[in-house]
């Protein structure tokens, strides 16, 4: 699982574990706030989240998003 993130970049951060499974949700990365967590937006204000970073997950498919507004402007 790529833990390798950069400003920008569309991730998934998954709720809950294996055994119970919570949801999804897409986000844009922002920075890492330190080595077990960053700041992640979820909604298109200027305020991003922080997330563990063993929640995130690239997303494989990435190039068929075509569009997002999280984070707003960035």
């Amino acid at each position: 699982m790529n833990r390798d993130f950069k400003e920008g970049q569309l991730v998934a951060c998954i709720l809950g574990d294996t055994k119970d499974l919570l949801g999804v949700r897409i986000g844009v990365f922002k920075a890492y706030h330190n080595s077990n967590s960053a700041f992640v937006y979820y909604h298109s204000g200027g305020t991003a989240a922080l997330t563990p970073l063993k929640a995130l997950s690239s997303i494989d498919n990435v190039q068929y998003i075509s569009s997002n507004t999280l984070g707003g402007k960035l």
